[in-house]
């Protein structure tokens, strides 16, 4: 009898364990459900719309919509205009990438240093970042101004010009112009992002190059850097992304001029959906800059697993077990 209920309690406690389980497993889907329903709301349907668009064209005075399947895509992508975008969007985002690099790097690593002020520095330095990119091209815009600006106010004042310059007027120039500003509001991110890594980083790994006699280029390239590797991917994800997505300074700015100087993909599915009133080719190009972000994201992602996926192996390789004929060949020899 004693033995009888032991065992239908422990049958008992087996099959409710598993049951609980169960139940723990939909608690955390249960509780992000209504995040992801936010969140869904938000993106996912307006991408699922922007995807219906794309394949329809759309009659603006009859409201009727043709479906007209990739025949969007394949109308604009062997157009000249198409393809100068694509060139333009990939140079603003290749030089921008690179200068907000290098002057994020230089400016956490002076920021990384001790002296007098620096908590003051770190914050006013984190400013043009705080700024909203329209409020920033509306500054810029009105500081390069070719009739009013304050550049060539001072250039004038002290004599380095004769008269005004029209800044904006010249489509290289503006399309410079629109990367130094692009470059001079996100470079600040990059800075806070390399100080952190640079925070993390173990002081005794200088001290003992220091001991070797490394002097600081040698330090930088064979320690800060290897240090700061993954957090330079991920700015280089963020920053990539964020040029190729540009909109809000080229709106301010130049308006995609003068005449198609500044004409990148962000501006040409703006330009063709809401003032050609194209919306299906609009939302179109929107979609190709989309699918490339998540591209190029995609290829800076697959550099992070190379090295845990090589480390995976080795861990694996060096926890197999020894074949008994090598070990025995191994005592024998």
């Amino acid at each position: 009898m004693a033995s009888t209920t032991v065992r239908d309690l422990t049958i008992g406690t087996g099959t409710a364990a598993p049951r609980r389980a169960e139940k723990r497993d939909w608690l955390p889907f249960l509780l992000s459900f209504p995040t992801l329903l936010v969140v869904f709301l938000v993106i996912g349907l307006p991408l699922i719309y922007s995807l219906a668009l794309s394949l329809h064209r759309i009659n603006m005075l009859t409201q009727k919509w043709i479906f007209v399947g990739l025949g969007n895509y394949t109308s604009i992508i062997p157009q000249p205009d198409f393809i100068w975008a694509l060139v333009r969007t990939a140079i603003f985002a290749g030089v921008t990438v690179a200068l907000g690099l290098a002057l994020g790097m230089g400016m956490a690593l002076i920021l990384n240093m001790r002296f007098p002020g620096r908590g003051l520095l770190r914050s006013v330095v984190l400013i043009p970042w705080a700024m909203a990119p329209v409020t920033v091209g509306v500054l810029w815009g009105w500081i390069f101004d070719g009739s009013y600006g304050p550049m060539n106010g001072l250039l004038l004042d002290l004599g380095l010009i004769d008269q005004s310059i029209p800044w904006l007027g010249n489509g290289t120039v503006a399309f410079a112009i629109v990367i130094l500003v692009h470059v001079w509001n996100q470079a600040p991110l990059t800075a806070l992002l390399i100080l952190a890594g640079l925070q993390s980083m173990p002081d005794n790994l200088h001290r003992a190059a220091l001991i070797d006699g490394a002097g600081p280029i040698t330090r930088f390239f064979k320690i800060t850097v290897p240090w700061l590797k993954p957090m330079l991917l991920l700015i280089m994800i963020l920053t990539t992304i964020n040029s190729i997505m540009a909109f809000d300074l080229f709106w301010t700015m130049t308006k995609g001029g003068p005449g198609s100087a500044t004409t990148v993909f962000s501006w040409m599915g703006y330009a063709m959906a809401f003032q050609f009133m194209r919306m299906g080719e609009g939302a179109a190009v929107l979609y190709i800059l989309t699918i490339l972000c998540l591209v190029l994201a995609w290829f800076y992602l697959k550099l992070f697993f190379p090295t845990a996926a090589r480390a995976k192996a080795l861990t694996a390789k060096d926890l197999e077990p020894a074949d008994p004929a090598n070990l025995t060949g191994t005592v024998l020899s």
